[in-house]
């Protein structure tokens, strides 16, 4: 399982900020792997948390957060509008309590 691990982690590096950030095939869900990943590689936290708050630095930089949508279109749904971003920052802050929407546990 390392193996796979290591592979799905190198292509979530690779591919991190491809797109938009929904949670659903976005930097938050992307974010979201590394967090379930640290499970097995605790260090992958870290670089998860630096990936969040860099998200949410461009954000801020640039206006909001770019979910796919056409300008002008607020998507509020958890997997891909702006609060599955919100529930994936928070979940960074806690991994334990909160459960990844992604892994359908």
């Amino acid at each position: 399982m390392a193996d796979e691990i290591g592979h799905a982690v190198s292509r979530i590096r690779a591919t991190i900020w491809d797109g938009g950030k929904s949670a659903a095939h976005g930097a938050i869900g992307r974010v979201d792997a590394l967090t379930v990943a640290a499970e097995f590689s605790p260090d992958l936290l870290d670089e998860a948390r630096a990936i969040g708050a860099a998200v949410a630095a461009r954000a801020a930089a640039g206006g909001g957060y770019r979910l796919g949508w056409s300008r002008g279109y607020r998507h509020v749904g958890l997997f891909e509008g702006i609060s599955g971003v919100g529930y994936g920052l928070l979940r960074l802050a806690r991994p334990t309590l909160l459960p990844s929407v992604l892994r359908w546990d």
